[in-house]
């Protein structure tokens, strides 16, 4: 019986054809060629780059301090100013609008297998418009013997025309896309209009002074402040992904961060989302 085994095996197995019989090779047992990893894949993004962008930015103002010096300089060398500070009391609230942007960007980057790395000059043109207003009134008595009726008013506007960035930009490229952060410093440029007004009438602050009351006195001041085209510097941050959909072109989407912290007195704070195309040389 056992004999019959074996020749039954050697029979199926000479059965079996040359090609059919290299399904149950194993390369490492018999030398064949040694697996080789695939090389791996990343778009050139080396070189200089043009494109442009739309957008949609939600800008914020804080015109918190903007009427402060205007009114502090109305006050100045007054009783009223070193005891009581009026000038701090008009705090403005802060504003926010939504609006579209466009602009185009320039830049160059560098590349190590998949790591890049370079900087990009990148300039928007917006339309946001902002204003706030406020009036404090209150009753204070001064060293001086005086009851002092002051009331404080203060507003400012700015509308902001464009701003620009050079950023400083590290990315990864994984085949055609090369997702990326930046960060970089800013520079804007608004018109930004601000105007304060102080009003104060003062008289004895005792009530039974007759016959020898601190004579009565009013006073009144308004001061404005209006600058076209004033720069300001702040600083931007962000993130996005360019993708190569075609040899030297490609499409963008990006979330950005930019600050300008005292624009003439008004902190200003923009988040935008652009979109955009280029063409690499």
């Amino acid at each position: 019986m056992r004999g019959w085994v074996v020749v039954v095996v050697f029979g199926v197995l000479g059965l079996i054809s040359p090609t059919e019989a290299q399904i149950f090779d194993t390369p490492s047992l018999r030398g064949s060629s040694p697996f080789i990893p695939a090389a791996p894949r990343y778009a050139k993004w080396e070189g200089a780059y043009i494109g442009g962008q739309v957008g949609f930015a939600g800008t914020s103002t804080n015109f918190s301090t903007g009427a402060a010096d205007l009114i502090a300089n109305i006050l100045r060398n007054t009783t009223v100013q070193s005891q009581f500070q009026p000038s701090q009391w008009a705090r403005l609230p802060a504003q926010g609008v939504s609006s579209f942007n466009f602009g185009a960007f320039i830049g160059y980057n560098f590349q190590y297998e998949d790591a890049v790395v370079g900087v990009e000059l990148n300039y928007n043109r917006a339309n946001a418009r902002m204003g706030a207003s406020n009036t404090v009134a209150r009753v204070v008595n001064t060293s001086d013997g005086y009851s002092n009726n002051v009331t404080v008013s203060g507003s400012g506007s700015l509308h902001l025309t464009d701003y620009a960035t050079l950023r400083f930009r590290g990315g990864w490229a994984n085949d055609t896309l090369m997702p990326y952060g930046f960060l970089g410093v800013a520079v804007g440029r608004a018109t930004v209009t601000r105007s304060a007004s102080v009003s104060i009438s003062g008289i004895d602050a005792d009530p039974a002074c007759a016959p020898t009351c601190l004579p009565p006195y009013t006073f009144a001041q308004s001061q404005s402040d209006s600058r076209s085209g004033a720069f300001g510097l702040g600083w931007t941050a962000g993130t996005g992904i360019d993708w190569a959909f075609q040899s030297g072109v490609f499409v963008r989407g990006e979330f950005e961060y930019v600050a300008f912290p005292n624009f003439r007195g008004v902190a200003v704070g923009i988040a935008a989302v652009h979109a955009a195309a280029g063409v690499r040389f």
